[in-house]
C-alpha cells in the first residue's frame, strides 16, 4: 500500500515581509496502482509565481491521471509525461493571456512523480529535487538542481522541453520524496554533495525522518499523528521539534540498526544539527512523500546513519574553494 503526505509552508523570508507561500503541491490517486504527485516552487522574483506553481501542479497531476496509458508501458508513460509538462505550461500561458500579466511573472519550477510502489517515472524542471529510497535501504538523488550559468538563477518550467528531464529510475524503490529547494538544500546540503567521499550527498537522518516507511503502516490514528508530527517539524515554530525528531528517529533506528540505535540517538542529541538546519530554512518549504508500507527494505551498516563530520567537510570545502588561503 502506498501512503502519501504533502505539506507546503511559508518560509521565514516570506513571513517577514508578509508574502504568501509560493510553493504548491498536488497528490492524485488513480483507480489503478499508480499515485501521481507534484511539487512546484514559484520563482521569488516573479510577481504571480505562486499562482503559476498552483496551476502547474494541479494541471499536470490531473492530466496524468486522465491520460495514464492503459498498457502502463514505460515508453508510453514517459511520452504522456512530456505532454503533461507541455499542458502545464500551456495552462499557465492561458492564465497569462487571460489576465494580461507577462508570462515570466508566473515562473515556477515543477517536479512530478508517478509511483506504483515499485518503479518511479518522473519529470523535473528547476532547482527542486526528487529523492528515492531503494529496496536496499539507500537514499539517492534521482534529479539534479537546474541552475543558470551564474549558478544562482533558476531555470523555470518556461525554459521548455529541451531543459525538462523526463526519465525512469531503473530499480525498485520503497519510497520517494519530492522537495522544493528550501528543503532539498538541507536534506542534500552542498557540503555533502561536493564531498569526495560522501556517497550520494544525502543527509541520511533527515531523509529517513521524512521517507522511512517505519510508522506509516500503523492505524489511521497513528498515521494521522505521524503526519501531524512531520508537519510540526517542517513548520519548526515550536519548542518540541527536537523531541519530535529524536522520537521518530529512535523508532527508525530500532527498526533499521537495532544494536546501534541508542548510540545514534545520542549523536543526534549531542549535535542537534538536523533540527538546527530545519529551523534555519528561510525559503518556502514543500515536502511530498510517497511511501510503500509493504516494501521489504534491506539493512545498511550503522555507519550509513552516522552523523557526518561537518568540521572536516567544511574544511575540505574551504580548501577547494579558497586554495590560496592554505598555501
Amino acid at each position: 500500500m502506498i501512503e502519501s503526505y504533502g505539506f507546503s509552508m511559508t518560509g521565514r523570508s516570506h513571513q517577514s515581509v508578509g508574502l504568501p507561500c509560493q510553493d504548491s503541491h498536488s497528490i492524485v490517486r488513480t483507480d489503478r496502482e499508480w499515485v501521481i504527485a507534484a511539487a512546484a516552487d514559484g520563482v521569488g522574483s516573479a510577481g504571480n509565481s505562486g499562482k503559476g506553481s498552483r496551476i502547474a501542479v494541479e494541471s499536470v497531476t490531473a492530466f496524468c491521471a486522465r491520460y495514464l496509458p492503459w498498457d502502463e508501458s514505460v515508453i508510453g508513460i514517459k511520452s504522456m509525461l512530456r505532454t503533461a509538462f507541455n499542458h502545464a505550461f500551456g495552462s499557465i500561458l492561458k492564465e497569462s493571456e487571460r489576465t494580461g500579466n507577462p508570462i515570466e511573472s508566473y515562473d515556477t519550477t515543477l517536479s512530478v512523480v508517478l509511483y506504483d510502489g515499485h518503479q518511479v517515472i518522473f519529470g523535473h524542471s528547476g532547482d527542486g529535487g526528487i529523492i528515492g529510497l531503494s529496496s536496499s535501504g539507500e537514499y539517492m538523488p534521482l534529479t539534479r538542481p537546474q541552475k543558470g550559468e551564474d549558478g544562482i538563477s533558476v531555470i523555470p518550467l518556461r525554459a521548455g522541453y529541451t531543459r525538462w528531464v523526463i526519465d525512469r529510475y531503473d530499480g525498485e524503490l520503497a519510497g520517494v520524496l519530492i522537495l522544493t529547494d528550501g528543503m532539498l538544500d538541507i536534506i542534500s546540503p552542498g557540503l555533502l554533495r561536493n564531498a569526495d567521499d560522501f556517497g550520494n550527498g544525502i543527509y541520511v537522518s533527515l531523509a529517513s525522518f521524512f521517507g522511512d516507511p517505519e510508522g506509516f503502516d500503523g492505524s489511521e490514528e497513528e498515521l494521522r499523528e505521524l503526519k501531524h508530527k512531520i508537519k510540526s517539524f517542517i513548520r519548526s515554530d515550536g519548542g518540541d521539534i527536537e523531541d519530535i525528531f529524536r522520537e521518530r528517529m529512535g523508532k527508525v533506528y530500532r527498526k533499521r540498526v537495532p544494536k546501534a540505535g541508542k548510540r545514534l540517538c545520542r549523536e543526534l542529541k549531542d549535535t542537534n544539527n538536523p533540527c538546527a538546519l530545519m529551523q534555519g530554512v528561510q525559503d518556502d518549504k514543500t515536502v511530498v512523500g510517497l511511501i510503500n508500507t509493504d516494501a521489504d527494505i534491506g539493512r545498511k551498516e550503522a555507519g550509513y546513519y552516522a552523523e557526518p563530520d561537518w568540521i572536516r567537510l567544511k574544511d575540505e570545502w574551504n580548501r577547494k574553494a579558497y586554495p590560496q588561503l592554505f598555501e
